[in-house]
């Protein structure tokens, strides 16, 4: 699956939207950037110039009138954040987008990040999520957005696909990062540390690490039917060596034999959710759009994460205002 070969799955979800306005997302979720990220990027300290942090989008862009909305929130979107693999684990530090998610909260829009088991299967933290998510009280005028991150995605992914209910309340889902088609990583370990007893099983995320094989998501990817009623949207990253962390560049030479465009963690063509919308291929590694480790501790700069900063607080403010404008859109269906 090549990260630009989207279906034929609009932003409304059916079958048979129009395609040029799905080609056209990626260029005018840069314009959306781009406009932020000049009128108040550099009020952040991981500022990046916009050059800097997205890839050029393919094709052309026939529309370029429509102003940005460079204020607070037009519609009551709640975001919902899944964290990666081996977050609870980490604490603090595990958690995705917290730099981000404080700025989006000034600006009016609500914020949870969900927490989930960092160790356990994609299936058991569907069920997590289906709870979680049911649980949570909000204004019937909110619209829901979850943000799946690496492994996250997955596990929101699966969720919406097994629980129907659950995708009646969800308005969209976005991927960042997200290890969708599996992680070659995954693959090469051996199958010793799978098949070994309880002992290893007390350290090893196992379950979490088996529902990360390629073969494994591949098979689920050709076997489940994912909500139509929900828009999806994608976020890639991948990069050249020089804006890979010193931590990530072994496996990002190991799977650059494979494809040069990876994040040093999952190839790029494996983070695309079928029928999605791509917003943006983002200029850094699996880490930097997602965790601030170096900005929390700027000694890791030093040690092996040169190259952790990304600008995430205008990442996620784009994302949320280009949500915004679909679902404000008469021409997408189901816009208020």
């Amino acid at each position: 699956m090549r990260v630009e070969a989207l279906t034929d799955r609009g932003h409304d979800g059916s079958a048979g939207a129009s395609s040029d306005r799905r080609e056209q997302a990626q260029h005018r979720f840069r314009k959306i950037f781009d406009a932020l990220n000049s009128d108040h990027g550099r009020q952040f300290p991981t500022w990046r110039p916009t050059a800097g942090a997205l890839h050029p989008p393919q094709g052309q862009w026939t529309n370029g009138s429509c102003p940005v909305n460079l204020g607070r929130a037009r519609l009551p979107l709640r975001l919902l954040i899944v964290p990666g693999l081996g977050a609870s684990l980490a604490g603090a530090l595990g958690q995705p987008l917290p730099d981000a998610a404080a700025h989006v909260r000034r600006l009016g829009y609500a914020v949870d990040l969900l927490e989930v088991g960092g160790l356990t299967s994609s299936r058991r933290n569907a069920r997590l999520l289906n709870h979680l998510i049911a649980g949570i009280e909000h204004d019937p005028a909110e619209r829901i957005v979850v943000l799946g991150y690496s492994k996250g995605a997955v596990d929101a992914l699966v969720a919406l696909a097994s629980h129907p209910a659950l995708a009646e309340r969800v308005t969209a889902m976005v991927s960042l990062a997200g290890s969708i088609g599996g992680s070659i990583l995954v693959d090469d370990l051996p199958d010793a540390i799978f098949e070994r007893g309880a002992r290893l099983r007390r350290w090893l995320p196992l379950g979490g690490l088996k529902s990360l094989e390629s073969r494994r998501r591949q098979r689920w990817l050709e076997s489940a039917a994912l909500p139509a009623q929900v828009r999806l949207y994608n976020l890639v990253s991948h990069a050249r060596r020089p804006r890979i962390s010193g931590v990530l560049r072994a496996s990002y030479e190991r799977l650059r034999w494979i494809d040069a465009r990876n994040d040093g963690q999952v190839l790029a063509r494996h983070q695309v959710v079928p029928g999605s919308t791509l917003l943006a291929e983002l200029n850094a590694d699996h880490w930097a759009v997602a965790l601030p480790l170096a900005q929390r501790h700027p000694w890791l700069r030093r040690v092996g994460l040169g190259a952790n900063d990304y600008p995430r607080e205008i990442l996620l403010e784009a994302v949320l205002k280009h949500i915004e404008e679909d679902l404000l859109d008469p021409r997408t269906t189901g816009a208020p």
